[in-house]
This record gives C-alpha cells, sequence and structure tokens, in this order.
C-alpha cells in the first residue's frame, strides 16, 4: 500500500529542515492543501523571484513546469514551484515522471490534485511515491472533526468543551484549513480563562442572541418549515451570516437525523446512539416519524444545493436554501 503522508506530517518535517523533492498531495481538503502551501513557503522562504506557480492542468505548461524546476535559485537555497489543479493527460504524467527520475536538489515542486486516492496505474503518482513525496488531505467525519478540535485545544494550553467542538463542526464543516483557523479565533477569544464552551465559540462565529446556534437544526429536525425559512432569512438578511454556514447547520441536522436511523436499526440503545450521533436521547424520536426514502431524498437535496452553491455563483444564496428547507420537509 502507498504510503501517504498527512498534512500534520508535513508540517513536522518541515519543522525538521526535511523537504521531499515533490510533493503530490490528493484529497478533498481544498482548505488544508492551501494551508500547507503557506507553511511550505513559510519554511522554505523563497524569494520573490525562486517563487513560481501554475494553475490548470494545461499538458503544455509541462515543459514550463519542469525548466523552473531545473533552474538554479537566485537569492534562495531552493526553489519552490506549486502547480494546482494537477490533473493531467497521461503523456504529461509520464515526461514529469521522466524529470523526477533525477530531480533537482534545489527545487521543491508541489502538484496539488483533486483525485482522491492513489492510483498505481499513474506514472506521476507512483514516481512521487518513491521519492516520498505522497500526502493524501482526506476530508474528516464529523466525530473526526470535534476529536481533532479538542485535541489540538488541549495543545494549544486551552480546553474546548464538546459542545464547543461540535457547534464549530457543524457552523464551519469538516475541512481543517477551515477549522483550524476559527479554532484560532476561540483560543485568541478566550485567552487568560483556559476554557471555551458553545457560548464563546458562538461569540466568534458572530452569532447575535436572538438566534441561538441551534434553532435552525432544531427546526430543520423537526421539520418545521415555516420556522426555518424565518430562521434562514434571519440569518442572511440580519445578521450576516455566511452561506455556507448556514447550509452546514441544515446538513448537519439531516446527517445527524440518518445516523440515528442506522445506529437504530443495528440495535444500538438511545444512550449509545446519543455517544455516536451527538443527538440527545429526547430528540431521537423525531427521526422514528421520518421514512428511510425521505432522509435519503433529503439528502439528496443537500448535496445538490452544495453542488448549486459553488459552481453556479448567479444564483441567489437565500433562495436555493429557502428551496433546501421545503424539499427537506418535504413541500413544494
Amino acid at each position: 500500500m502507498a504510503r501517504e503522508a498527512s498534512g500534520k506530517e508535513l508540517a513536522q518535517a518541515w519543522k525538521k529542515g526535511d523537504f521531499k523533492y515533490v510533493y503530490l498531495w490528493l484529497g478533498e481538503d481544498l482548505a488544508a492543501k492551501s494551508l500547507a502551501v503557506t507553511e511550505l513557503k513559510e519554511a522554505l522562504q523563497p524569494g520573490d523571484l525562486d517563487y513560481a506557480e501554475f494553475s490548470g492542468a494545461e499538458d503544455a505548461h509541462v515543459p514550463e513546469i519542469i525548466s523552473a524546476c531545473q533552474t538554479p535559485p537566485m537569492f534562495s537555497r531552493r526553489r519552490m514551484v506549486v502547480v494546482r489543479d494537477a490533473d493531467f493527460g497521461a503523456a504529461a504524467k509520464r515526461d514529469l515522471a521522466a524529470h523526477l527520475k533525477s530531480p533537482a536538489d534545489t527545487a521543491v515542486l508541489v502538484l496539488l490534485s483533486e483525485e482522491k486516492r492513489f492510483d498505481f496505474k499513474d506514472p506521476l503518482a507512483v514516481a512521487v511515491e518513491k521519492l516520498g513525496g505522497l500526502a493524501n488531505f482526506k476530508a474528516l467525519g464529523e466525530g473526526e472533526a470535534v476529536s481533532r478540535l479538542q485535541q489540538e485545544a488541549a495543545r494549544a494550553g486551552f480546553e474546548l468543551c464538546a459542545d464547543a467542538a461540535e457547534l464549530l463542526v457543524s457552523e464551519a464543516g469538516s475541512e481543517w484549513g477551515i477549522l483550524r483557523g476559527e479554532l484560532e479565533k476561540v483560543r485568541l477569544y478566550v485567552e487568560g480563562r483556559g476554557k471555551a464552551g458553545a457560548e464563546e465559540v458562538a461569540a466568534c462565529l458572530g452569532y447575535r442572541r436572538q438566534t441561538g446556534p441551534f434553532e435552525l437544526q432544531n427546526a430543520i429536525e423537526e421539520r418545521n418549515a415555516r420556522k426555518a425559512l424565518a430562521l434562514v432569512r434571519r440569518l442572511l438578511r440580519e445578521e450576516g451570516e455566511d452561506p455556507f454556514a448556514v447550509y452546514n447547520q441544515v446538513k448537519n441536522a439531516v446527517s445527524r437525523q440518518f445516523k440515528v436511523k442506522r445506529l437504530a436499526a443495528a440495535g444500538k440503545t438511545p444512550d449509545e446512539i446519543n455517544r455516536e450521533s451527538r443527538v440527545p436521547v429526547f430528540r431521537q424520536p423525531l427521526v422514528g416519524k421520518l421514512s428511510d426514502l425521505s432522509l435519503q431524498r433529503a439528502l439528496k437535496a443537500c448535496l445538490e444545493a452544495e453542488v448549486s452553491l459553488k459552481s453556479e455563483s448567479w444564483l441567489s444564496p437565500e433562495v436555493e436554501l429557502q428551496r433546501l428547507v421545503l424539499r427537506i420537509c418535504g413541500l413544494p
């Protein structure tokens, strides 16, 4: 099996001065990849003339990329060459793999790919793996994100309560690059106090007191369309909430209910379900009123809405989120 480093392992290696000739970063966590590029640049400290960046998987760029790697640095120990969206064609991959048979030790090449896993048939991936530069920035599950937030908070010298970590994940999603930035805001906010609960996290996320952090989630779980629509409008219009933060609240409510359904079907007790899904025992009966089909449709609606919000910038986020609420609640 291919050895894939994590973002955390990369950062630790760079602190020790351990740099590979080439990196291929796979996975879905785009924010974490961008953060890693920044950290590597800070560690290498290439001058402006010793840094090159290419965007897009244009096969025609490959000779220029190889040339940039082979050009000796002018004012730094190493040049840094970054290629975003590095999903090249077969011929271009073979050319880059050939270059990596004898790479220049004065350059570090970083390839950012949207592929989710290592492909043993990909000559470029195989070449990078042999040089030890393969890494996978996998999207964290919600439970993993909560645990990692609490661990990182402890390393930073303060306690992040479970409900506070859950709120962060509910609002910001599970991409570590984003969560890390939010955690730093919380650390600065509670500096000197040593502990952060949901109230402190809510303050950092910009909540106003008229909207509680779980109101929208609860309304979705109850399939209360009228209340959920009003909360979506209030969060977007009056409180200036980011549309994706609102979307994450809606999606999280559906995902938790889907998990409760599966755990109950597996014979788990209410307390066990609470520990694994973070859904309180008193709210679990709401799931019993929902059919498997309705939950599947709700999850599908969430995925379709996410694609629309990310790829169709001309759409109104408010309209799309309201449409999503109506679909989840089974209304036209």
